[in-house]
């Protein structure tokens, strides 16, 4: 029985349905990589990623207050361990954990930062690498390793993303800055997953994640840019997409969907991103892929695929699979 105060919203989601529900968060983003691309041409790096994350927080806030206010009440006795220390002191770890994987999101710019000095094919292709780096972050963090598909499912989705992008024509400082965004959002992934379980609120996790995103930004973005009104206006559709669709939503989604699936198989889910982006790229820009990056995509979405079917070859005796992260 929940504890007063907490509002167990994923209780009863399956493993395919949280896996779905972050397939269809990797097609939310692959069309925030548009987004993210013409807006260049508006708005500066720090501005566009504070102004969306503060976008999307306020987007957020009907509906956080609806899932219970702004602050964190009781916590879930059984999400810690039985040595926890009181339930003030857990709010007070909690909300810690929010603002640090609130910065890690805030890493975003560092993609910004590498697009404009490398081309998108070495950028996406650099930052798809957290997908290699979230299954250590879990076992560095929190000792949980993943289950044995993930690591060829791991070596397909890089394969697949080079193949999609074409590989690096050349390694500069933008490449170097999507590889260190990549760093940053492993451990986002990593810790969204117990942030939502401690909680029970996902809505919640989300909005803190990005207000706190949004604000030092927006902060840097004011100081170093100084970006006008027009400029805002004329970024409006953008900011639109990133910050309600692909930010409030999307990363609800993700919230909703890690909290009953282990963060190594949502990063190899996350990575049809790319696929999803360049099918957008192809319908919205008119851009084409080549046999190459056909072939890619059916990789990436084998590696997806075999993330969720074939923990089913090796269910439990009850019925319940292998891995499965309960909420």
């Amino acid at each position: 029985m929940p504890e007063a105060g907490f509002v167990h919203t994923t209780s009863r989601m399956s493993r395919l349905a949280a896996n779905l529900l972050c397939l269809f968060t990797a097609l939310i983003w692959g069309g925030a990589f548009i987004a993210q691309s013409t807006v260049m041409s508006k708005l500066g790096p720090w501005s566009f990623v504070g102004l969306r994350f503060l976008l999307g927080a306020l987007a957020m806030l009907p509906f956080v207050m609806r899932e219970g206010g702004l602050l964190l009440g009781p916590v879930r006795a059984d999400a810690a361990e039985p040595s926890a220390a009181p339930n003030a002191g857990r709010r007070r770890g909690l909300m810690l954990t929010f603002a640090v994987t609130g910065v890690f999101l805030t890493a975003q710019i560092f993609q910004q930062f590498g697009l404009l000095t490398s081309s998108v094919t070495n950028v996406s292709f650099l930052t798809t690498l957290y997908v290699v780096m979230v299954p250590f972050v879990m076992i560095l963090l929190f000792r949980q390793w993943p289950d044995w598909i993930v690591w060829p499912a791991v070596l397909l989705a890089v394969i697949g993303t080079w193949l999609l992008t074409g590989g690096l024509s050349h390694v500069g400082i933008g490449d170097l800055l999507g590889l260190i965004c990549a760093v940053f959002w492993a451990f986002h992934v990593a810790l969204m997953g117990p942030a939502v379980n401690a909680t029970g609120r996902p809505l919640f996790v989300v909005f803190w994640q990005c207000l706190v995103s949004g604000v030092v930004a927006t902060a840097v973005g004011l100081v170093a840019e100084q970006p006008t009104l027009a400029a805002v206006l004329q970024a409006a559709p953008e900011l639109a997409y990133a910050g309600i669709v692909s930010g409030a939503l999307a990363f609800s989604f993700q919230a909703l969907g890690q909290s009953h699936t282990r963060a190594a198989d949502a990063a190899v889910i996350f990575s049809a991103e790319a696929p999803f982006a360049s099918l957008f790229a192809a319908l919205i820009l008119g851009e084409r892929l080549d046999g190459g990056g056909w072939l890619g995509c059916g990789i990436i979405f084998a590696a997806v695929l075999a993330v969720q079917l074939v923990p089913l070859l090796h269910s439990t005796p009850s019925g319940r699979m292998a891995g499965t992260v309960e909420g």
